[in-house]
């Protein structure tokens, strides 16, 4: 038995490590970020109005400085748009008040996952690169699983541990590490 937790244990860990290694060098600072002609932002769940969560605005917010930066030229929105999660309303919300024109925002109302999300991003849109948007420890994950479709990118981590409660963090810090784990291996074997 405690091999067995032992060994998991390893897995976790080493999966974890790889991931984070195999991504490090494509993560930038916010003004360091080299241009690219996408950013794919990444959903992030919505209040019960509607509005944005925290995360997610941090996200969009990421997004707007690097177009008006000219750092990005368009934003793909990746997100649900289910009854109870309507996350793609309240990003182009957040876009149309930004003053991005609307043909500059692409919009993937079936980005239910990571996984999904960098996927469509590759066959429904046709990115070959992007800048992926998203929190610092969603990052690594998000950049190994673009790239397992063909999708070559650089990202930026939007502020987390320092930005929200570890009654927050802690419960996404354990999923991250599970989903990457994941994907390391889906990706490995």
């Amino acid at each position: 038995m405690l091999a067995s937790c032992a060994a998991g244990l390893l897995v976790v860990v080493g999966a974890n490590v790889a991931v984070r290694e195999a991504s490090r060098r494509a993560i930038f600072a916010e003004k360091d970020v080299p241009s690219m002609q996408t950013a794919l932002v990444f959903g992030a769940g919505v209040e019960p109005d509607g509005s944005p969560s925290a995360m997610l605005s941090d996200r969009l917010d990421i997004a707007v400085r690097l177009y008006r930066a000219g750092k990005v030229r368009r934003i793909l929105l990746s997100g649900a748009d289910q009854a109870d999660d309507r996350e793609i309303p309240a990003m182009r919300a957040r876009m149309r008040a930004a003053g991005i024109p609307s043909g500059d925002v692409l919009v993937d109302d079936r980005g239910f996952s990571t996984r999904d999300s960098c996927a469509r991003a590759r066959t429904v849109f046709d990115l070959r690169s992007a800048t992926l948007v998203t929190q610092a420890y969603h990052l690594p994950r998000a950049l190994f699983v673009c790239r397992s479709f063909g999708l070559d990118g650089v990202g930026v981590g939007a502020p987390d541990w320092g930005n929200y409660t570890i009654a927050t963090m802690v419960p996404h810090a354990l999923r991250e590490m599970l989903a990457t784990t994941s994907a390391a291996l889906r990706q490995y074997l």
